[in-house]
């Protein structure tokens, strides 16, 4: 292995969560509509609590675009370290590097959900990537696992 090895990751395409909250703003819009054509029974707490709620589902949406839409950035491991956006994580402070397809997320000690920062996808030469990612695991004793995992905005 290499002392050094590079590779471009990008943020991973949230496209459940983000057809998740069409569906829901949708539902939302709806609702407003079917309140405010009740004039027997107005409901105004309901339309407040509902136009709040539309606006976080709206305010997540456009997290989820801006983040599908960032530029590319790079992740840097060595023998000691992984440097990924601005942070230095060593094998002591890793738990587990959880892989989901072509979905990878390091998990922190103390940690239960994976923060988003910390979940990435390689950009160029995936399987190479991989390799090293994989050999950079075993030498430094960090677990990885191949499953599903949340991730935590």
């Amino acid at each position: 292995m290499p002392d050094t090895f590079a590779t471009n990751i990008k943020f991973p395409l949230a496209l459940r969560s983000m057809l998740g909250m069409v569906f829901l703003i949708a539902i939302e819009i709806q609702m407003i509509y079917i309140n405010s054509s009740n004039t027997a029974h107005p409901h105004p707490a309901l339309s407040y609590f509902v136009v709040t709620w539309l606006c976080v589902c709206g305010l997540l949406l456009l997290f989820f675009m801006f983040q599908a839409l960032r530029k590319a950035t790079e992740i840097k491991w060595g023998r000691e370290s992984i440097f990924l956006r601005n942070r230095r994580l060593l094998p002591g402070e890793i738990k587990w590097i959880m892989i989901d397809g072509p979905l990878i997320g390091i998990m922190p000690r103390g940690e239960r959900i994976v923060p988003v920062n910390l979940c990435f996808r390689f950009m160029d030469n995936r399987e190479q990537a991989m390799k090293e990612l994989t050999s950079w695991a075993e030498v430094n004793g960090v677990q990885l696992k191949y499953k599903r995992f949340l991730k935590w905005m």
